[in-house]
């Protein structure tokens, strides 16, 4: 299996592309709202991130040279009840879509994820939270063989769909 690499995000017109490009994919727009159309909705929603003015950090994952999705991370400064991280000093939500679908299904979600999980707990994370969906089961299955934990669900009357909060500790 091919290895991920994980780069920052940058402010270019070529990475903001790929956001809007994957925006309109099955697998992203099932699960990512609000959508991103177009070049100015992705530069502005982005922008903030890359040059740091928004405390969520994007990266751009890729395998062989070729860019297939996306990941976050973003310090939790509020909600430390509803995600369960009272105890925590420096916990960490993470976020990512595979946005080229010839990649979904051959284990790069899993390489993704482990992949950002070493990154942030060499940087003393000490806990990372993932939050998905109940019916995106094949993001809860990769989170699961990752050793996340499922915490907490509940339902949201926005998603019409189960909440399912999980952690990964060191």
């Amino acid at each position: 299996m091919n290895e991920v690499f994980i780069r920052k995000m940058k402010d270019c017109d070529e990475d903001y592309q790929l956001l809007v490009k994957w925006y309109q994919t099955p697998q992203v727009k099932e699960y990512f709202h609000p959508q991103i159309i177009n070049l100015q909705q992705a530069k502005e929603k982005y922008r903030p991130r890359i040059i740091g003015t928004f405390p969520i950090i994007p990266y751009i994952v890729e395998t062989d040279g070729k860019a297939i999705g996306y990941v976050q991370t973003q310090p939790i400064i509020e909600g430390f009840e509803k995600y369960n991280v009272c105890n925590y000093q420096n916990p960490v939500m993470i976020d990512l879509f595979i946005g080229e679908s010839e990649y979904l299904g051959k284990g790069f979600g899993t390489k993704i994820v482990s992949k950002i999980v070493d990154l942030l707990f060499e940087r003393n994370v000490d806990i990372i939270v993932l939050e998905t969906r109940g019916k995106n089961k094949k993001a809860l299955w990769c989170y699961e063989k990752c050793n996340a934990k499922r915490i907490k669900s509940f339902y949201d009357e926005d998603y019409q769909d189960e909440i399912c909060i999980l952690h990964i500790t060191k």
